[in-house]
C-alpha cells in the first residue's frame, strides 16, 4: 500500500505548478494549478558586528579661478551609530583660518586640515535602546585646493636682427580640467598689434599682452540607484521552507486510488510570503490510510514523498518544504552608489602683463641676396669659391655676385677671406 501511495504522490507532484512573482512552473497535466500571490522581497542586510566611525581623506578639490571649494569631514559609519558632531579646523602657514566649524570654504592653496567627529554607539532597539559614552576621533591631513587654470607670465625674448620674436600663451591646468582655448591680445601704446590670436610675432619693443583662457571643470554627482534582480526561491533541486495556515478547504474532487483530492488555500510566510493555493490528496479513514499513518490528513502535491501533512480544516498549520517543478524566483531590490561625471559651464579668466622684446645684435655678415647688391650695412662682397672679398670701388666689385656680405673688411678676414688685389 505504501508503494501505491508513493506512486500516487509522484503522479500528483508531477502535475503541480506554482506562480511566484510572474515566473510560472508549467504543469505536466491539465489540473488546477497551485499559485502564490506575486510579491517583492527587499534584499537582506547582514547585521553589523561592530559600530564605529572612520575618517577618510578629504579629496583635493578644484576651484574656478578666484573661486572657493567647500570642504567638510569625510566620516564613514558602520553599525548603529549616533553622530554627535562633525567639525573641521583649517590652518595655513601659522594662521588659523577656520576653527571647529562644520565646513570651510577655501580658495586655491595648501592647507593643514584637522577633522574631528564625536559619536556614540547604539545597542538595542525601541525602549531598550542604549547609548555608549561619547567617543572622539580625529584626522589631520595636508589639503591642496587646486586652481582650475593658472595664467603664467610670458618671458621676454630677443628678436633676430631686423626680425620678430614669437610669443604664445603660458597657461597650465589642473588634472581633469578641460582647457577650451588660450588666446593673446597685444597692444603697443594705443595700437592693437594682435587680437585674440594663438600666438603673436613681435618686433623689438614693449607691449601690453592680455592672455585669455577658457576652461571647464569636471563635476561629479553621486546618487543612490535601486536595481531589481531575481533571486531563486525554490525549484526541483531547491526546496522552499514555508510556514502556512489553512484559510480555505475546497470540496472533494477526483480520486487517486484511496485518496480523494481537494483544493487547499493557505496563508504562508518563510522562503516567500503570500497566499498559496495547491491541490492536495485527502486520506480517507481506511485500513490502508491507517497503515500509512495518514488517515484524515492532506498531503501536498508539491511536497516530496515523505510529505508534511496538514489537517484539512481552516486554521490548521504546517511547515512544509516545497519542490516545485521549475525554478521559482522572487524580485530582490538592492541599492548602490553611482557617480556620474558632467561639466561646469565654460569659464573665462584673463591676465595682462608687460612683455619686452629686445632687438637682436647686428651680425657682422649675412648671406648674399642672389644679385649683385649686398643688403644695406653690409657693403663688403665675399666670393665663396675664391675666398676673396671685394670693397666698393674695386676693379671686380660691380661684377661680383656675392655669396656672403660683410659689414667690414675685418669681418670678412675673420671669416677666412683675403682682399682682392685689384
Amino acid at each position: 500500500m505504501k508503494t501505491t501511495f508513493c506512486r500516487a504522490m509522484a503522479v500528483m507532484a508531477a502535475a503541480s505548478s506554482l506562480v511566484l512573482g510572474g515566473t510560472v512552473a508549467a504543469s505536466a497535466a491539465p489540473v488546477a494549478p497551485s499559485t502564490v500571490t506575486p510579491f517583492a522581497v527587499q534584499g537582506s542586510v547582514p547585521a553589523a558586528t561592530t559600530s564605529k566611525v572612520t575618517l577618510g581623506t578629504i579629496s583635493s578639490p578644484i576651484v574656478r579661478v578666484g573661486g572657493t571649494a567647500t570642504v567638510a569631514p569625510q566620516a564613514k559609519t558602520s553599525g548603529a551609530v549616533d553622530i554627535r558632531s562633525k567639525a573641521i579646523t583649517v590652518v595655513r602657514g601659522k594662521k588659523t583660518l577656520v576653527r571647529s566649524k562644520s565646513s570651510a570654504r577655501l580658495k586655491a592653496g595648501t592647507y593643514s586640515v584637522t577633522s574631528v567627529v564625536k559619536y556614540r554607539s547604539i545597542s538595542g532597539t525601541g525602549a531598550s535602546k542604549k547609548y555608549s559614552s561619547t567617543k572622539t576621533i580625529s584626522k589631520k591631513q595636508k589639503l591642496v585646493v587646486r586652481s582650475a587654470v593658472a595664467i603664467k607670465g610670458i618671458a621676454g625674448k630677443t628678436a633676430p636682427y631686423r626680425g620678430k620674436a614669437t610669443i604664445k600663451p603660458n597657461v597650465s591646468r589642473a588634472s581633469g580640467v578641460s582647457l577650451s582655448s588660450t588666446r593673446l591680445t597685444v597692444k603697443q601704446g594705443s595700437k592693437k598689434v594682435a587680437s585674440n590670436k594663438t600666438s603673436a610675432a613681435l618686433k623689438a619693443g614693449t607691449y601690453r599682452v592680455t592672455t585669455t583662457a577658457k576652461y571647464r571643470i569636471p563635476l561629479y554627482k553621486t546618487s543612490t540607484v535601486k536595481a531589481t534582480s531575481k533571486r531563486l526561491v525554490a525549484g526541483p533541486d531547491t526546496p522552499a521552507r514555508m510556514n502556512c495556515k489553512v484559510t480555505k478547504v475546497g470540496p472533494e474532487e477526483n480520486y487517486y486510488y484511496y485518496f480523494p483530492t481537494r483544493e487547499l488555500t493557505l496563508k504562508c510566510t518563510g522562503a516567500f510570503s503570500g497566499s498559496y493555493t495547491t491541490m492536495a490528496d485527502y486520506a480517507l479513514d481506511s485500513p490502508e490510510a491507517r497503515d500509512l499513518g495518514i488517515a484524515g490528513q492532506s498531503n501536498w502535491w508539491d511536497n516530496e514523498d515523505s510529505a508534511t501533512k496538514v489537517n484539512p480544516v481552516v486554521g490548521a498549520t504546517a511547515s512544509p518544504y516545497l519542490f516545485p517543478q521549475r525554478n521559482l524566483y522572487t524580485s530582490v531590490t538592492t541599492s548602490k552608489k553611482v557617480t556620474k561625471k558632467s561639466w561646469s559651464p565654460t569659464y573665462s579668466t584673463t591676465k595682462t602683463q608687460t612683455v619686452r622684446i629686445k632687438a637682436g645684435k647686428k651680425p657682422n655678415h649675412v648671406d648674399g641676396t642672389g644679385g649683385y647688391k649686398c643688403p644695406a650695412g653690409f657693403p663688403i662682397k665675399g666670393n665663396a669659391s675664391s675666398m676673396i672679398y671685394h670693397v666698393p670701388g674695386g676693379a671686380f666689385y660691380s661684377r661680383t655676385t656675392p655669396e656672403e656680405c660683410f659689414s667690414s673688411t675685418a669681418a670678412a678676414r675673420s671669416h677666412g677671406y683675403r682682399a682682392s688685389r685689384r
